[in-house]
């Protein structure tokens, strides 16, 4: 049996930097967080008294599994590659499935605490699980609300068993989760014809290279598609055109840049992919609204 780390609690606000191998950025509210490690998972069992809405923004190489247990007046989610979630009142568990190097972000206000189960799992166990391609978001059903319940308690205080029996209920929660979503995930591509580990590839690349002058033609070259078809397909899966998407991209990272940091508008311009200061500054008021040296003077000041 693997090893694990039993009755590791801790009591303490989180703004943001590394939580159980995840990059994440979670406000609002104080955390208690316990967890056990297992071969097949790490598990955290997590409480939160939020002071106002709760926001989340992690990224993480492996899939997660998210189990909620509250009443949520308002969610908006969203995860790269998939259709966005906003939803009013929810009431009782509810289940997400966060894809392997996906990055969810959202925004939820409770009612009363906010008391969830988070289990990151482990590639090489269980990465064959189809249901694991691809953002889930819905209520948690029976049959896998006792499977996560009877992991969740034995996580708060895990024998020398627990190894066995959390890969067991993994295992079931997944096997459940497959039968349950098999309508809605296809044998090979989703929608447009993109698996959901194309579009994190394409994200993944076009974030790397966004200093470059990224051609559609490599863009298809990373998916095997020929250009005009992937052209197509890419739009019909993001909702906008590879063109317009990088070009989203390169203002969301000169927003970061002009925020974080005290480049030059040259230097943030070269790093986002612009040719030159003024192409960027054209470019970022007709999208923001302001110049960039406006907007950094707002939000830094």
């Amino acid at each position: 049996m693997g090893g694990r780390e039993a009755g590791e609690l801790a009591r303490h606000p989180i703004s943001g930097g590394e939580l159980s191998g995840l990059t994440s950025c979670i406000n609002g509210g104080e955390l208690s967080r316990l967890t056990s490690c297992t071969d097949a998972a790490r598990v955290e069992l997590v409480r939160r008294k939020p002071d106002g809405p709760v926001q989340w923004k992690l990224r993480q190489s492996k899939a997660i599994v998210i189990w909620t247990r509250c009443t949520m007046e308002r969610q908006r989610l969203e995860t790269d590659g998939f259709p966005r979630v906003s939803k009013t009142r929810t009431i009782g568990s509810r289940l997400y499935v966060v894809p392997a190097q996906a990055t969810f972000t959202g925004e939820v206000e409770i009612n009363g605490d906010f008391e969830y189960t988070m289990v990151i799992l482990n590639d090489d166990l269980l990465k064959d699980w189809p249901c694991l391609e691809r953002f889930f978001e819905g209520p948690a059903p029976p049959e896998i609300t006792r499977c996560l319940s009877a992991l969740t308690s034995e996580a708060s205080a895990p024998d020398n068993f627990f190894d066995l029996l959390a890969a067991s209920w993994l295992v079931q929660t997944l096997a459940f989760l497959t039968r349950m979503t098999k309508s809605n995930l296809p044998a090979a591509k989703l929608s447009g014809g993109l698996t959901a580990r194309d579009c994190r590839r394409l994200e993944d690349y076009i974030r790397t290279h966004l200093a470059d002058g990224i051609r559609v033609s490599s863009l298809a070259k990373q998916v095997d598609l020929g250009e005009r078809h992937f052209t197509r397909v890419f739009s019909q899966m993001f909702n906008e055109t590879p063109a317009a998407y990088i070009s989203r991209l390169r203002i969301e990272k000169a927003k970061n840049l002009l925020t974080s940091t005290k480049l030059p508008m040259t230097d943030i311009a070269l790093e986002c992919g612009f040719s030159h200061a003024q192409h960027f500054s054209t470019k970022f008021h007709d999208v923001v609204g302001a110049s960039p040296s406006q907007f950094r003077l707002v939000v830094t000041s």
